[in-house]
């Protein structure tokens, strides 16, 4: 009677056990995966924050633009891009800027991530929309900057010479003033 005894707990103490045990790996694959969901959370909230501090002056800027303005008619062309990086400590005066590096063409001051140099063909103060690198303003001119050519500021040569010489697709857009 004792064997018996001793046996049907030592059997219940081993399904116990295995209970016990599946219930931990459950708990532990369920908290795994609540996990996993959270720092894909933690990863998107940072991707947005990013993004969204990376665009609120330029999408002010354009909302405001676009306020007093409406759209007539846009044009997409691909224009050859470089790029340029004329606040970089080492720019070299006739190659990426002319006169004051803080100061473009059209006297304003030079944004990299805002301002590009275009030909004479597109007017200073012009948006553009750039494929893969959204809205900038035609601000600057070059020498070498002549018409569908593009030359984009970075905040430093090693991001310019990175970008490098390649085809862009942009869109050109033509506002009418509102009344």
């Amino acid at each position: 009677m004792i064997k018996k005894t001793i046996w049907f707990f030592s059997i219940l103490y081993i399904i116990s056990f295995l209970a016990v045990t599946n219930e931990y790996n459950l708990l532990i694959n369920k908290i795994n995966f609540q996990s996993r969901q959270i720092e894909s959370l933690i990863e998107t909230k940072q991707a947005l924050v990013y993004f969204n501090s990376k665009h609120v002056k330029e999408i002010e800027t354009l909302h405001q633009f676009i306020k007093f303005n409406e759209l007539k008619s846009f044009e997409v062309k691909t224009f050859e891009a470089t790029g340029y990086a004329p606040l970089d400590p080492n720019a070299i005066e006739g190659v990426c800027y002319s006169g004051d590096p803080n100061i473009t063409a059209s006297g304003r001051r030079v944004q990299p991530g805002i301002t590009i140099a275009a030909g004479p063909n597109i007017p200073f103060g012009t948006w553009i929309w750039i494929e893969d690198y959204g809205w900038r303003r035609v601000d600057d001119r070059g020498s070498k900057i002549k018409e569908d050519k593009i030359d984009i500021a970075f905040h430093t040569r090693k991001e310019a010479f990175e970008f490098g010489r390649r085809p862009v697709t942009v869109v050109i857009p033509t506002w009418v003033e509102a009344n």
